[in-house]
């Protein structure tokens, strides 16, 4: 699968781990980003992680192949909110489930023989947020592989 260009709202504990472990299957797709403290965008750009040195805004975001929101769940509503009326139909944002109210546990990128091409691992806190999550992903036509 080819990612031309990956957005990230919050570089946090699990942002920054996703948007590393991108850059490390990834290295030639463009990583930006956006977060809460001009000092955590310039640690990221220093460590190579993402392309942008500074904050941008979210219009940056319009032509990501996926989008990550990855900040506390009431300003992931808001850019959710904002995002919806930029961003092209391909782009894939992360926290779809989190704003149907599903609780997830983990997010991943696994990338390995067992699948013909990367995907995007979700694991969650109980079997009911499972369901509502497959029923929801279905309805917008993505692939499930269920273990």
């Amino acid at each position: 699968m080819a990612f031309n260009k990956v957005g990230f709202i919050g570089l946090g504990l699990i942002g920054v781990s996703i948007a590393m472990n991108f850059r490390r299957h990834y290295p030639y797709t463009k990583i930006i980003a956006a977060a809460g403290s001009e000092e955590t965008i310039e640690k990221a750009y220093d460590m190579g992680v993402i392309e942008n040195e500074s904050n941008i805004p979210l219009g940056d975001f319009a032509d990501c192949d996926y989008i990550f929101l990855c900040a506390p769940t009431s300003f992931n509503i808001g850019c959710l909110r904002e995002l919806k009326d930029i961003i092209f139909s391909k782009t894939i944002i992360a926290s779809t489930l989190a704003f149907q109210n599903i609780n997830l546990k983990n997010m991943g990128i696994i990338n390995n023989r067992e699948f013909e091409e990367g995907v995007i691992r979700v694991d969650f806190y109980d079997r009911d947020s499972l369901e509502r999550a497959c029923a929801e992903l279905k309805e917008r036509n993505y692939k499930i592989y269920l273990r």
